[in-house]
């Protein structure tokens, strides 16, 4: 019986990685609709939802200001595939009627796990913390008028950047600019 006991231990020590594989929903890292990230998020989607990010490409008053999608210059802020800070996003060409979508703002192709600014245990997608959600300049990609306007502004309390989504959170950390 402990032999039994210190194989299974040796085993789980030496294989902790291909553990936390079993727990993970590939799907996940393969971009998906925003809806599917509501099964475990369910408040932040309800709230998304309601949002201007998630009728970003499909409101008519882009679709009248674009000319039906077809002035470009500002479709990759409206449908981005991936945001960084300070540079425009490309265009997603995919999931579009999402909008800024969930992962669009959270999953990186370069670490293949969703960013945020807490240190979270997350099984069903790897996560990363990233301190640049706490600041304003996570947003200056697509909101670069916008965000010099903000970092001109000389008020004690400046502008939230957090997402509408995240606005009603009490815990979210203070945003710096």
């Amino acid at each position: 019986m402990r032999f039994i006991i210190l194989l299974l231990g040796g085993f789980l020590l030496f294989s902790c990685d291909k553990v936390k594989d079993v727990f993970q929903e590939k799907d996940l890292l393969q971009r998906p609709v925003a809806k599917r990230c509501s099964e475990c998020h369910q408040n932040i989607y309800n709230q998304w939802k309601d949002s201007r990010h998630a009728v970003a490409w499909i409101s008519e008053d882009f679709k009248r200001a674009s000319e039906n999608y077809s002035k470009t210059k500002c479709l990759s802020c409206h449908a981005p595939y991936e945001i960084t800070v300070s540079d425009k996003p490309n265009l997603r060409d995919f999931h579009r009627e999402d909008g800024v979508n969930c992962v669009a703002c959270h999953f990186r192709d370069s670490t293949k796990s969703m960013h945020g600014p807490y240190d979270v245990f997350s099984p069903p997608h790897p996560s990363t913390q990233d301190l640049q959600y706490t600041k304003a300049e996570i947003c200056s990609g697509c909101h670069q008028e916008t965000y010099k306007q903000w970092k001109t502004v000389a008020t004690e309390k400046k502008l939230s950047t957090v997402p509408y989504a995240f606005r009603k959170r009490q815990t979210y950390p203070k945003v710096s600019i």
